[in-house]
């Protein structure tokens, strides 16, 4: 339960919130609280285990929410949904369907930002907004309720080959390769591994640091490509089947 700058309120309906802002004379009686419920399982995710900044991030998590839908004039539009590290809310503005997503400190949202830009909306959600010094994004809301998990797996392979093909772009001449990123990756996968106290067996790291190598001696190429084209994060448009 929230109350925003001591003057700005909201007011709860069934389309949301509507902000509403009250003289410094109004009385604390008639303004009213906005909710923004965090779900315990995003509060559990492995992701918060070590991540100091990012727990401080949880507990401020409603407030920034509630701050951003003022500096962006949104309106909160139903229940939020998360990853294991994003968390997203529903919202409306100007009778526009739209998805806030807040990111964790350390996320590159600016260049999550610039990716979405790049594809403008083909094979993408689209882009609408950015912050990347509070690691917001404003984006296009798509159908969550039904993924490609949703639908059988030989319809679904089709759809992510035709989103892996409409994403298959040349890239911009400043964007890392595929092959650069994977021998940093191969470079670095030791140091990691024995900087998080061996989260796996030693097997799995020689397979990963393999796997690693192996790309990187593989054919170049120099087209776009999504980093993890996964069936979950395949969502419904209103015309269509788009990754967001």
């Amino acid at each position: 339960m929230l109350l925003v700058d001591g003057r700005l309120a909201e007011q709860m309906g069934a389309g949301g919130c509507v902000w509403r802002r009250h003289s410094p004379s109004s009385s604390p009686q008639r303004q009213t609280a906005a909710v923004v419920t965090i779900p315990q399982a995003f509060l559990d995710m492995p992701r918060w285990w070590s991540d100091d900044a990012g727990r401080q991030w949880l507990q401020e998590l409603p407030e920034l929410v509630i701050d951003q839908c003022r500096r962006w004039h949104l309106q909160l539009d139903g229940r939020a949904w998360h990853g294991s590290n994003a968390f997203v809310v529903p919202v409306r503005r100007r009778g526009d369907l739209l998805a806030l997503r807040m990111s964790p400190p350390g996320d590159d949202v600016a260049s999550e930002a610039r990716a979405l830009r790049f594809w403008n909306g083909h094979g993408t959600v689209q882009l609408v907004e950015t912050d990347p010094a509070r690691s917001v994004t404003l984006l296009e809301r798509l159908d969550g309720s039904r993924s490609l998990l949703h639908v059988p797996l030989d319809e679904a392979v089709l759809v992510l080959a035709d989103i892996m093909v409409t994403l298959a772009v040349p890239a911009p001449h400043d964007v890392l390769s595929t092959h650069e990123i994977a021998a940093a990756a191969a470079d670095d996968f030791v140091r990691d591994w024995k900087q998080f106290g061996q989260p796996t067996t030693p097997s799995q790291l020689d397979y990963a640091v393999y796997a690693a190598r192996a790309i990187t001696a593989g054919p170049s190429s120099n087209y776009a490509v999504r980093r993890s084209p996964l069936s979950a994060g395949a969502s419904r448009n209103p015309g269509s089947m788009a990754g967001g």
